[in-house]
């Protein structure tokens, strides 16, 4: 798929009183490179984040959404070792917010993490109803066709035929199923029209594949 962006990330603001002590400025600085789609300078700039002492803290929050913006800077850069470290860690945190568990779930799909990415992915499927309802059909829709990519890791692995048939069979059900989903989304973002493109490829190509 195109390059990421980050649908009700965070924004650079002001900080609050309680946090006027903490150094925001790699936060800062982070968000405004990853606003300009500057990833090299955005994954930088945020490791320089001081880690939040208190996980309930206005500060621990923008950390929390700001670990998410680095993953997929990583992402962008085709650095998975580094978005997985920083979307894991953004996991770590009580209520990690819906774009955590969609960007966690895509990175363990993509280096072969099935059942992990698969699992964060369910745990997005019970979050939909706290997410935006505005965002909801996009977000569904992406998380369908990385259930997708899943599905087709394990068919690429998959040596036995029977393994190979149900894998690529569950794929190109996963991609249909997005292709549904996303069609139906009234603004496709590049991001998701970029992905129904390659999910419409993938589908042939995994059929050809299987009929060998």
């Amino acid at each position: 798929a195109g390059l990421l962006r980050c649908f009700g990330c965070c924004t650079a603001r002001r900080p609050a009183a309680a946090t006027a002590a903490i150094d925001r400025s790699g936060l800062l600085a982070g968000n405004q490179a990853f606003g300009r789609g500057d990833w090299l300078a955005a994954t930088q700039a945020y490791e320089q984040m001081p880690e939040p002492s208190d996980r309930a803290s206005v500060y621990a929050n923008e950390y929390k959404q700001a670990l998410v913006q680095r993953g997929i800077a990583h992402m962008n850069r085709g650095e998975m070792g580094g978005a997985l470290e920083a979307l894991e860690a953004a996991l770590g945190f009580d209520k990690p917010g819906y774009l955590a568990y969609l960007r966690a779930g895509q990175a363990q799909c993509a280096v072969g993490r099935t059942e992990e990415g698969r699992g964060t992915l369910a745990i997005l499927s019970r979050e939909m109803n706290q997410m935006p309802p505005a965002e909801r059909p996009m977000v569904n829709a992406l998380r369908g066709y990385y259930d997708g990519l899943c599905s087709e890791g394990e068919f690429d692995r998959a040596t036995a035929t029977m393994d190979r048939v149900r894998a690529g069979a569950a794929a190109i059900k996963a991609f249909e199923e997005f292709g549904i989903a996303g069609g139906a989304v009234s603004s496709a973002t590049p991001e998701l029209q970029s992905a129904l493109d390659d999910a419409a490829a993938r589908i042939t190509a995994i059929r050809g594949r299987i009929r060998g």
